[in-house]
């Protein structure tokens, strides 16, 4: 199984959650800004707090077992973030996986699955693969995302292809044994 959410995520009923009226999210196009897959990358530009949310998934997005959660990250070496956030609303509560300072940003105990610090922030200008398994998140599997939160604490970063992978029987789950 594998679920990848493209160019297409910000044409889902997004949210951004800002503290000024300058448009903090862009769009960084291909060919002209490298971008992982697809035509562009989002960009996130903030000296503080800030999220973009997307939900209301036209299909819902069923957790498979041994799921595998994965986005790619492109840190501007002069301007770094202190946090970076990947949220998920589940139908087992919110979880997040926070990279550098965890206390920057969510709510819950730090280490728990609602505020899980995974690792540092990648600096070296590239794009990262940043990961979390829904082991860590205590999701095994048949669990539905409500929504996906992309979030930082300042910097410059740019997001590209989300995705989750893992193990999905349609045989064994009438939620995805109809497509």
């Amino acid at each position: 199984f594998f679920f990848q959410a493209e160019d297409g995520i910000r044409d889902y009923k997004v949210t951004g959650v800002q503290t000024c009226a300058l448009p903090i999210s862009t769009w960084s196009v291909a060919p002209r800004t490298p971008v992982v897959s697809g035509l562009r990358a989002l960009r996130q530009s903030f000296a503080s707090s800030y999220t973009d949310k997307a939900e209301n998934f036209g299909v819902p997005v069923t957790v498979p077992a041994k799921a595998r959660f994965s986005i790619f990250v492109r840190i501007d070496p002069k301007e770094p973030p202190q946090t970076l956030l990947l949220e998920l609303n589940t139908t087992k509560g919110v979880r997040r996986a926070l990279w550098g300072n965890a206390e920057k940003m969510g709510g819950g105990t730090v280490g728990s699955p609602e505020r899980l610090r995974v690792g540092d922030i990648p600096t070296d200008g590239a794009w990262n693969r940043l990961e979390v398994t829904g082991e860590q998140w205590q999701l095994t599997g048949g669990e539905s995302v409500r929504g996906i939160t992309l979030g930082q604490f300042g910097g410059v970063v740019d997001w590209d292809r989300l995705a989750v992978a893992g193990e999905l029987s349609p045989a064994d789950d009438p939620r995805v044994s109809f497509r």
